[in-house]
């Protein structure tokens, strides 16, 4: 996924507890992508939201900087979700 421009200097990555093969598995089950699809479309409608400016309130700088700090936070929150790695094999140990 190319970087976003959304993106926090402090990145943490989300790094499960599993072997690559398992991870790779779990996101085979049906239930699994659909989970993904959902987060997948739900981080589109955010962006395109933030796009058509509906966060902005014309009466309160802050509340429109409120607003485009809980979108942006969703949306990066989105993006570690999509990028779930496992445990690097010698990590394991």
């Amino acid at each position: 996924m190319p970087d976003s421009p959304l993106q926090s200097p402090t990145n943490r990555e989300i790094i499960l507890n599993l072997t690559p093969e398992a991870l790779a598995e779990w996101k085979q089950y049906e239930t699994t992508r659909e989970v993904f699809r959902w987060i997948r479309e739900w981080r589109e409608d955010l962006l395109e939201q933030m796009g058509r400016g509906c966060f902005l309130n014309l009466n309160s700088v802050e509340a429109t900087a409120l607003q485009a700090a809980i979108l942006s936070g969703e949306v990066q929150g989105y993006d570690r979700l999509l990028e779930i790695k496992a445990q690097e094999p010698d990590a394991q140990e």
